[in-house]
């Protein structure tokens, strides 16, 4: 189970300059800031959800810097466990049938990933059968360079559209509206391809969840 301790202060990964520059405007022109927030929020939600992060819900997932905590009930020993959330900034507490244990000592993580290994002496063990919970704090406090270029290239095509989805090919309105998309059948029809490659490229895209 995932549950969401400390929800971020702001979901948001462009400043309103960034999402200025993304939209071509002069950093100084706040003219359109208030259709800019809305784009950014929007643009925010859609990476969230393209990269398949966890939800508690109550709320909203974000890549942005929350506190966290899992309970896994393993059910069969196995060597690694993985947090519902990635880039791990800190571990408050790992409990074991109500024992806490010591980081380097009972366990290792592995930050990027958010893989917890169990440890016996130097050696890499096996988390035992059993109720295990995990307090942490995972995201971003300050969103990286690449994630940010992302999110601007995804504003930038919203916004050069006016607000058309930009995967749209056409649309016929006789009846009932009916939209074809430049993508396969099986994409997200709101995510173009090339935003989805850079984000599973950067290892935002949680492919390893396991509750």
């Amino acid at each position: 189970m995932f549950q969401v301790l400390t929800p971020a202060d702001d979901l948001n990964l462009l400043t309103i300059k960034e999402l200025r520059a993304a939209a071509g405007l002069l950093s100084t022109d706040g003219t359109k800031d208030s259709r800019l927030r809305a784009l950014g929020a929007r643009v925010s939600a859609m990476i969230a959800g393209a990269c398949n992060l966890a939800r508690d819900g109550v709320n909203p997932p974000t890549l942005m810097l929350e506190g966290c905590r899992d309970t896994f009930r393993v059910e069969s020993p196995r060597s690694g466990l993985f947090l519902s959330r990635k880039f791990v900034s800190s571990v408050a507490s790992v409990t074991v049938a109500g024992s806490s244990l010591t980081r380097d000592v009972d366990y290792e993580l592995d930050a990027a990933g958010g893989k917890l290994t169990r440890l016996c002496g130097d050696n890499v063990s096996c988390w035992a059968s059993g109720k295990i919970v995990v307090e942490y704090d995972a995201g971003f406090e300050e969103v990286p360079e690449d994630l940010k270029a992302i999110a601007a290239q995804l504003a930038g095509g919203y916004w050069a559209d006016d607000g058309v989805d930009p995967m749209e090919k056409s649309l016929t309105i006789p009846g009932i509206i009916a939209v074809e998309r430049w993508v396969d059948a099986s994409a997200d029809p709101q995510m173009p391809k090339d935003i989805l490659n850079a984000l599973i490229s950067g290892g935002y895209v949680n492919r390893a969840m396991v509750l």
